[in-house]
């Protein structure tokens, strides 16, 4: 004959059906619904204290966990958004950017293949514009020396045809009758004729520098733009020597100088007609024009640079001129 037993609600334990309390636990079992061997347990409520207890425990313990994750989370974001600012996380350059800095790049490798030579020619310039500034003046010199003497030899003939005017009815006595003196006026002196020594040496200077300046440009190597600069220049430093080289020539036949203690001179008017002037001008402006659009291309400041736009480091030359 089998034993009744029943299930302790407590611990989970079998004990004889007619036990008070269990065996196992001390649990009270009069309460407890009688049970088949081996049957479910009956479902177990959780006691009053069970019930105002496990909140108290639990509580803190979840509220610590969520505060713990917050704390991560903007841990981590702050971390992330560090690095992204740090380029860590660096999406890199778009497009455009590559575009932009490609482009930069190739302009800096303009400028500073430029530059040396722009510079070079910039100086060989320098030195035509130095020729300039000394035949510019030896040139309004020689011509101003030549104006003055042409008005004091037309002031110096006015008047003597003035002189003749007033005797030409003694001077027909004169002729008229043998027994009447003959006037003996007082007529103005010509003018020495001017000394331009001075203004053909210098003249004489500015036609080797010009000479020796174009041997340096014929074997200079360029292209693009700046070639056609130095031809420019080339071409204004032949210009401006031939222009000293010839006036050195007519001012020595135009102007013939007094011999010493004789007085007078001769000036050969027509001659000096075929002065040159600076017939390098024209040229020159292009040449400028020509420079100052290299540097913009180029995108390089006018800066100091001696051009229209920049520095002018002589108004005495044609260095700014357009």
């Amino acid at each position: 004959m089998s034993v009744q037993t029943l299930t302790c609600p407590s611990c989970s334990q079998a004990v004889p059906a007619q036990s008070a309390f269990c065996g196992n636990c001390g649990a009270r079992l009069a309460d407890a619904g009688r049970n088949e061997t081996n049957g479910p347990p009956a479902p177990r409520s959780a006691s009053p204290q069970e019930t105002i207890t496990r909140p108290v425990q639990n509580g803190p313990r979840r509220h610590s966990f969520l505060i713990g994750a917050v704390a991560v989370v903007v841990l981590v974001g702050l971390t992330l958004g560090g690095l992204a600012l740090g380029g860590v996380f660096d999406r890199g350059p778009t497009e455009a950017e590559k575009q932009a800095q490609a482009k930069a790049a190739a302009l800096t490798r303009k400028q500073d293949e430029l530059k040396p030579r722009f510079e070079a020619l910039m100086t060989q310039r320098a030195a035509f514009f130095t020729a300039e500034r000394q035949y510019l003046p030896a040139m309004k010199r020689a011509k101003a020396s030549v104006a003055a003497y042409n008005k004091k030899v037309k002031a110096a003939q006015d008047e003597n045809e003035r002189i003749s005017a007033a005797y030409a009815p003694a001077f027909a006595q004169c002729a008229q009758y043998s027994y009447v003196n003959c006037p003996d006026p007082d007529y103005a002196e010509f003018p020495d004729a001017p000394d331009v020594d001075d203004e053909v040496k210098q003249l004489t200077t500015v036609a080797n520098s010009m000479t020796s300046l174009k041997a340096e440009l014929v074997g200079i190597q360029a292209t693009g733009d700046l070639a056609t600069a130095y031809a420019q220049l080339q071409s204004a430093v032949e210009i401006l020597g031939q222009d000293a080289k010839e006036n050195v020539t007519i001012l020595n036949e135009a102007v013939t100088l007094p011999d010493e203690g004789d007085g007078g001179g001769y000036v050969d008017k027509a001659k000096l007609k075929a002065l040159n002037g600076n017939d390098s001008l024209p040229t020159v402006k292009q040449m400028n024009a020509t420079l100052v659009r290299i540097l913009k291309d180029a995108q390089i400041p006018m800066g100091s640079y001696d051009l229209p736009g920049g520095q002018d480091l002589d108004p005495a030359d044609h260095s700014r001129s357009v």
